[in-house]
């Protein structure tokens, strides 16, 4: 979720679990956010990329399934300039 001041510069989100990169996916700048009650919205995402998928579209991202991301502790989520 996302607040809505974020949304504009928002281009990928990529899912960490247990210190891993989980998955990577593309957010659709034309697709429709969907508004929840607290003020945030959920993106409109695409499926998981694969690594060219990746490597093509987000070239200065260099995160990939599979490779460690450890998080700040108590930090549920982070943002990077791409």
């Amino acid at each position: 979720m996302q607040a809505r001041r974020r949304q504009a510069g928002l281009r990928a989100v990529v899912y960490v679990v247990g210190g891993h990169i989980e998955r990577v996916r593309a957010v659709d700048p034309a697709g429709d956010w969907l508004k929840q009650a607290d003020g945030f919205a959920l993106a409109p995402v695409s499926g998981s990329l694969t690594r060219a998928q990746i490597d093509e579209r987000f070239p200065g991202l260099g995160l990939h399934p599979g490779d460690a991301r450890p998080t700040a502790p108590g930090s549920p989520r982070e943002y990077i300039d791409l």
